[in-house]
């Protein structure tokens, strides 16, 4: 299916992941995965549409969270793609930009804007905990430089 007619689904926060992937990832799989999205997106003008919760990304991501519980039968699995505190930090991002209100658009489009609103508190509130950011794969001038035209 052509990409003009189904926008990608991209979370907010993937916004900037897309621009510092340099190929690690949580499994083999995930880097496959996430290498495709972030080529289609440098080479091709897709349109996406931005969402606070799973997207083309998250359906590769090996990574869940155990809710606890007393006993290891009540214990449930959590997908951490659709913990509140992800869908959080995707939702405070594109408010912050300014995007929460146009979620459609190209990327190259969007990158722009993000490229004009984008603050180095903004960056360090999103990815701050992040654990691709602790071990200084990423920063906000990394990410500034990566995204330049």
């Amino acid at each position: 299916m052509s990409r003009q007619h189904s926008p990608l689904r991209l979370r907010g926060h993937h916004l900037l992941c897309t621009g510092l992937f340099v190929g690690e990832g949580y499994s083999d799989t995930f880097s496959v995965n996430m290498s495709r999205i972030v080529r289609m997106l440098k080479e091709e003008n897709v349109m996406l549409e931005l969402v606070c919760g799973t997207d083309e990304i998250c359906g590769a991501c090996p990574k869940t969270a155990c809710e606890e519980a007393d006993s290891s039968e009540n214990r449930e699995k959590t997908e951490v793609c659709d913990l509140p505190s992800v869908k959080k930090k995707d939702q405070k991002l594109l408010a912050n930009l300014g995007l929460d209100r146009s979620p459609q658009d190209t990327y190259r489009n969007i990158i722009r804007i993000v490229r004009e609103r984008l603050t180095e508190s903004m960056f360090q509130e999103c990815c701050g905990d992040c654990s691709w950011n602790k071990k200084g794969l990423c920063s906000y001038e990394k990410y500034m430089k990566n995204i330049e035209d």
